[in-house]
């Protein structure tokens, strides 16, 4: 599950589930952009009687070039806002690909090897108990897996409904900049959800470190055999929870960081 999560991270929307999930975005495009363009245009026009026209009635023509960029910018944006969240993703891609987590061998956590030799070494008595106790471990494991794969998925849903109504937002570019904030709003809302995903992973790559440490910070243990291993797991169950919640906040914790 954290394999699939882990693809769906590095993944364009235009290629998640063969394209089905963009085939059915961009059904509502052409809807979208026609009552963006009309927007831009009823925005366009109240901005430029509130910003061109000074007290004394006189047109400022340094206002009026400056309008006119605006709706140059606006038309691109209500036009081109599917080909700019496609393009946003691929700055996941990139830090991902210059990072030492380009593949799922980078980030999966490897028992370190005290562990093996520890249940190695344990007699076929203490062996069945790791073996009953592992069980919960595995189950703890498959929840936390699940978490984070469903996640995943919110936030591909959240990013695929919320690309349509950027042609809306993008609309409010052309009037005041009062009306601006909608736009910068959308656009800082679609950056931090497709950004989470490097939050995300950077979460997953510091359990898979801390796990593969063998370390044990619960508690001050210098045995190395059956107390060693069930409190190795009871500790891996506390560190992979933590880490599931944090890929589940990871939109508000890369909200927080880059407001």
């Amino acid at each position: 599950m954290v394999l699939t999560a882990l693809n769906l991270f590095t993944t364009s929307p235009a290629d998640w589930m063969d394209g089905a999930g963009w085939s059915a975005v961009e059904a509502f495009e052409t809807a979208f952009e026609m009552l963006g363009g009309m927007l831009a245009t009823i925005f366009w026009v109240i901005g430029f009687i509130q910003e061109s026209v000074d007290p004394k009635g006189e047109l400022r023509l340094e206002v009026i070039m400056r309008m006119l960029i605006k709706i140059v910018i606006t038309d691109a944006l209500v036009c081109g806002a599917y080909s700019v969240v496609t393009d946003l993703f691929g700055c996941v891609t990139y830090i991902i690909g210059e990072s030492e987590v380009s593949s799922a061998k980078d980030i999966l956590p490897e028992f370190p090897e005290k562990l093996t030799t520890a249940i190695t070494e344990l007699g076929f008595g203490g062996q069945i108990v790791v073996l009953v106790f592992s069980l919960v471990f595995v189950l703890a494991m498959w929840a936390a897996g699940a978490a984070i794969l469903y996640t995943a998925f919110i936030r591909f849903f959240k990013i695929l409904i919320g690309i349509p109504y950027g042609a809306i937002a993008n609309a409010t570019i052309a009037g005041s900049r009062e009306m601006s904030h909608s736009a910068i709003n959308y656009w800082k809302f679609m950056f931090t959800e497709i950004m989470s995903a490097v939050t995300m992973i950077i979460a997953l790559k510091i359990y898979s470190e801390v796990v593969g440490s063998g370390t044990i910070a619960i508690f001050e243990v210098t045995d190395t055999g059956m107390v060693y291993v069930l409190l190795f797991m009871l500790q891996n169950v506390f560190l992979v929870f933590t880490c599931s919640s944090c890929i589940k906040g990871a939109g508000d914790l890369t909200r927080r960081f880059l407001a």
